[in-house]
């Protein structure tokens, strides 16, 4: 009885987080197209553009011009370990590569300018609600912040680019 009380509790908890990933769709750029839910499979084939994350949190992590053979499975595992939302179930996004490079490459360059405000553990600031994006080299945790933010792993939740000096862009209006 246990056992079926506990199936029964976590496929509530699947049918709802499935529910709250599909309203919070309209979150994400429109330019972006939702592809699937954590753990599950995305099919899709070609060069793309790949987010994974929690549109609760708005935190995300990209894979820039990815080839795609067939399909992904959405999951951190895909993103080098990057667990853009700990504690948080997460999606995948999708959208056709514009940029150059390979995966991890490329830097968002399809008409969104991204400008420098901290080096990794400064303090960016912004007077109005703006994406501010923590990474380097086409790697990038990002949120929507007002005011100061500290630039660090800590603060957007993990480490985008391990190894690598790290630093805050926000997203020009």
């Amino acid at each position: 009885m246990k056992l079926i009380l506990k199936t029964l509790a976590l496929t509530i908890l699947a049918v709802a987080g499935l529910f709250a990933s599909n309203n919070a769709n309209a979150q994400m750029n429109s330019d972006w197209t939702y592809c699937s839910a954590e753990n599950q499979a995305c099919y899709i084939r070609g060069r793309y553009d790949l987010a994974f994350g929690d549109s609760q949190s708005e935190r995300w992590v990209y894979e820039m011009g990815a080839t795609v053979p067939g399909r992904f499975l959405c999951r951190q595992q895909t993103f080098h370990d990057r667990d853009p939302a700990p504690g948080y179930l997460k999606e995948c996004w999708v959208k056709p590569s514009r940029g150059r490079g390979g995966p991890g490459g490329g830097g968002g360059g399809w008409g969104v300018r991204w400008i420098g405000c901290a080096l990794e553990n400064q303090v960016c600031n912004v007077n109005s609600p703006t994406i501010v994006r923590y990474g380097a080299n086409g790697s990038y945790l990002q949120m929507q912040v007002v005011g100061p933010v500290e630039c660090s792993s800590r603060r957007f939740g993990g480490d985008p680019a391990p190894g690598i000096q790290k630093r805050c862009e926000f997203q020009s209006q």
